[in-house]
């Protein structure tokens, strides 16, 4: 069985990661994976080692640059020029599934559909704070698909609701919770927490990821008399530049005692999640949190957004502790309730430990994503 499986990035961030385990999986199903990505990033060699053959076409991905009368002519260009090459590869390979990461390559959704190319969309994105029209021309392509794949309930709820107001054939959904080998993510044992408290944020500098709710956060910690340190681990995308010369205004500004670290995009963070008191994912919307799995696997405490995908991967009180999204009120009080109760910390990052291993692991995603490619295989598309 030949999958071309098309991607829309090729940095090394989680979904990023996730298709690389995705290759791995059809691979060892005895599938011949093919990957196209937009250039020959850091994901190159990595999904080669996984058994991919990797070709780098620029396809145009879905932006916030676009959002915009002006933006979709630009788009609707870019797609028509490039969807002769798309055909003509999938003509030649002629496999038998597309699979498609992510729901913002419409090209390749259009592409397998008119080559007649059974589609697998796996989707990792809940835009639920966009306009109601915004979403459904995003999950629109999607009545192309015969299966669609969710990185978690919350995410699967989001395409189906959106779903119902398009007629279309026959279509499978399954949920697949990310998971992967988490043995590297733990070095050791937890510290005993120190002053500064060590606080560390993995992940995209990006509202959305809500980086600016921990500095607000870390003032009202101050007023609480605990020092915190805190280390953000990422980068933004082209033309977000803003938002990080916000970020870095709001640290400057920060009182005496509390500090922000600004690291960039960190290709292992077992590094630097080892060093952290307690994990934080503050995110306005999440899909899954992958982020908030590798703080757990790494026997850290964490606290995260009770948003979307977030609150299946951490049950609050028992592998995890939640807070009200943007709330750095709320998020300095769960902060301050772990510096209190060290002994509360330790238990909660020794279940999470155990969930990520026991539920999220490489084998339980990959009998998944095989059980996918049994569906197209034998035709129930």
């Amino acid at each position: 069985m030949t999958i071309l499986f098309a991607h829309p990035g090729s940095e090394l961030y989680g979904s990023d990661r996730m298709i690389v385990e995705t290759i791995r999986a059809a691979v060892a199903a005895g599938a011949e994976a093919h990957l196209v990505i937009p250039d020959n990033g850091p994901l190159k060699p990595l999904a080669e080692s996984a058994g991919a053959i990797v070709e780098a076409i620029d396809v145009p991905v879905l932006r916030k640059e676009f959002m915009s009368l002006k933006g979709v002519v630009r788009l609707t260009l870019r797609t028509l020029l490039t969807m002769p090459r798309i055909l003509k590869l999938l003509r030649a390979m002629r496999p038998e599934a597309v699979w498609v990461n992510t729901i913002t390559q419409p090209s390749w959704m259009f592409a397998a559909w008119f080559c007649r190319i059974p589609l697998v969309v796996h989707v990792r994105e809940s835009e639920h704070s966009a306009s109601r029209l915004v979403q459904r021309l995003l999950i629109a392509p999607l009545a192309l698909a015969s299966l669609v794949v969710s990185n978690s309930k919350s995410t699967q709820d989001f395409v189906r609701q959106n779903m119902s107001h398009f007629r279309a054939r026959k279509r499978t959904y399954k949920v697949i919770y990310n998971g992967k080998e988490w043995d590297r993510y733990f070095r050791s044992e937890a510290p005993d927490f120190r002053s500064p408290l060590r606080l560390l944020l993995v992940g995209r500098l990006s509202p959305r990821k809500g980086q600016d709710v921990v500095l607000q956060a870390m003032n009202d910690l101050h007023k609480k008399g605990i020092a915190t340190q805190l280390t953000l681990a990422g980068e933004v995308f082209p033309g977000y530049e803003w938002y990080r010369d916000q970020l870095q205004l709001a640290a400057a500004a920060l009182p005496a005692g509390t500090d922000c670290r600004f690291i960039g995009f960190v290709e292992d963070p077992s590094s630097v999640l080892e060093d952290a008191d307690i994990v934080l994912v503050p995110s306005r919307t999440e899909p899954f949190g992958t982020v908030a799995a590798e703080a757990m696997a790494a026997k850290r405490p964490v606290i995260v957004s009770a948003v979307d995908g977030l609150v299946e991967v951490v049950e609050n009180g028992v592998t995890g502790l939640t807070f009200s999204a943007g709330d750095p009120i709320d998020l300095a009080a769960k902060i301050s309730y772990l510096h209190q109760n060290p002994s509360v910390a330790r238990s909660l990052a020794a279940s999470g430990w155990l969930f990520v291993n026991e539920s999220l692991s490489a084998q339980a995603y990959a009998r998944n994503v095989q059980e996918a490619l049994e569906i197209v295989q034998e035709g129930g598309l």
